[in-house]
């Protein structure tokens, strides 16, 4: 009797170590888990904010590109008016030679 009391407790030992391996097992897998989508989640925001910094400087540079074009517009038109004024002048001055 003794013997098979022995034997029982052995596999009830047996039993339970293998439980706690199996609840070990699963509690790693359940954390190499939460790290997985940790890390997906973080991949995630860094991809949305590197997104959003670059619409920025593309905006940045659209705006940027629209003010030298109306600065050389100006530029362009102060030329033209410098030279109308220049052969104004001289026609007034083959005017009254």
């Amino acid at each position: 009797m003794m013997f098979l009391q022995s034997i029982l407790i052995i596999v009830i030992l047996a039993i339970a170590r293998g439980d706690r391996e199996v609840a070990e097992r699963q509690a790693a897998m359940k954390v190499d888990q939460v790290e997985a989508t940790t890390k997906a989640e973080t991949r995630k925001k860094e991809t949305l904010i590197e997104a959003k910094r670059r619409k920025q400087e593309a905006e940045i540079q659209e705006e940027t590109s629209k003010i030298l074009l109306s600065k050389a517009k100006i530029d362009a038109e102060a030329v033209m008016v410098a030279a109308k004024r220049l052969n104004y002048e001289r026609s007034l001055q083959a005017s009254n030679e």
